[in-house]
C-alpha cells in the first residue's frame, strides 16, 4: 500500500486510542468483527496484539460524540467477550521512518500538532485528501473521474494540499515481520512529564512513532526491532535511566496491522 500521510489534527480531527481485551470469542467470529471495525467510517488504525490487550482500535473524529458512538460500537460488537477497554486521547505526535531505511536520511514529521490554524477546504479537496490517504498510487485519470474534475485541476489541488502541509509525505506501508523485524508498542505511564525522556526515546534507533497523550498512559512509542531480546533491553534501559519518571510500561507485540488511515472525512 502506498498512501499520503496527513495531519488530521490541522483539520479539527482528534485521535482517540482504544485498547481492548477480548476473551472467549471464536477465531471466526473475531475475524468477522475485525472486518466490521475496518469498515467503520471513523476508524483510522486497527491492530491485533499480544500482551495485556489483544486488539487496539483508533478513531479520528471531529466531535467527542462521534468517538462516543465508536466506543459504544466496540462495546456492542463484542458484548460479553469484552473484558477490558481503555481509552487515550492523543495530543501530539511525531512520525519517524522504518528503522532499516534510516540511511535515506529522511526527517521525522509531525502528524499531530498543537495550536495550528485550521485551513478551510471545500468538499472536493476533502474527498481528494481522503482518496490519497487511502491509496495515492491510483491513476490521476481515475481520481479525476471520481471527483468529477479535470486531471489538470486534480494535480493543481494536490500541489495545494502539499503547500498547505496537509499532505506531509507519501509512504509505503510495509510488513517488517516478513523480513525478520518485530513490531512493538510501549505504553508508558509517567509520574510527571519529562522532556529528557522524550529526547532519549527519539534517539533510540529502532523508534518509528512517538505520541504524547492523556488517559491511562502518557506516551505511546512504536518500535521495530531485530529481535525480541532487543525490545526488552530497551524496556530495561528506560526503567534504569528514568526510574523516578516512569511509573509503568505496558509492552505489546503487534501481531497484525489491518487498517492505516491518516485522514477520514468525519
Amino acid at each position: 500500500k502506498y498512501y499520503a500521510i496527513s495531519d488530521g489534527s490541522r483539520l479539527g480531527l482528534s485521535f482517540y486510542n482504544t485498547f481492548l481485551k477480548i476473551q472467549g470469542l471464536s477465531t471466526g467470529e473475531f475475524e468477522k468483527s475485525i472486518e466490521k471495525i475496518k469498515n467503520h467510517q471513523h476508524v483510522c488504525w486497527l491492530i491485533t496484539t499480544s500482551g495485556r490487550y489483544n486488539l487496539s482500535c483508533s478513531f479520528l473524529t471531529r466531535t467527542r460524540h462521534q468517538f462516543y458512538e465508536g466506543y459504544n460500537f466496540l462495546r456492542s460488537l463484542f458484548g460479553q467477550y469484552l473484558k477490558e477497554i481503555q481509552i487515550n486521547l492523543s495530543v501530539e505526535g511525531e512520525h519517524f521512518y522504518y528503522p532499516f531505511f534510516k540511511q535515506f536520511n529522511q526527517k521525522p514529521i509531525r502528524t499531530l500538532t498543537l495550536n495550528m490554524q485550521t485551513p478551510k477546504l471545500d468538499k472536493t479537496n476533502l474527498n481528494l485528501l481522503k482518496l490519497l490517504t487511502e491509496n495515492c498510487r491510483r491513476p490521476i485519470r481515475e481520481i479525476s473521474k471520481e471527483l468529477q474534475i479535470t486531471e489538470k485541476t486534480t494535480k493543481s489541488r494536490m500541489k495545494s494540499l502539499e503547500k498547505q502541509n496537509l499532505i506531509l509525505n507519501y509512504s509505503t506501508l510495509l510488513h517488517p515481520g516478513r523480513v525478520g523485524y518485530f513490531f512493538y508498542l510501549l505504553l508508558i505511564r509517567l509520574n510527571h512529564p519529562s522532556q529528557e525522556l522524550v529526547t532519549y526515546l527519539k534517539n533510540i534507533q529502532e523508534i518509528f512513532y512517538l505520541v504524547k497523550g492523556f488517559g491511562f498512559f502518557d506516551l505511546k512509542v512504536e518500535f521495530y526491532t531485530s529481535s525480541e531480546k532487543r525490545i526488552h533491553e530497551i524496556e530495561d534501559e528506560l526503567y534504569h535511566n528514568f526510574d523516578n519518571v516512569i511509573q509503568h510500561i505496558e509492552l505489546l507485540y503487534v501481531k497484525k496491522e489491518y487498517c492505516v488511515r491518516y485522514f477520514v472525512d468525519a
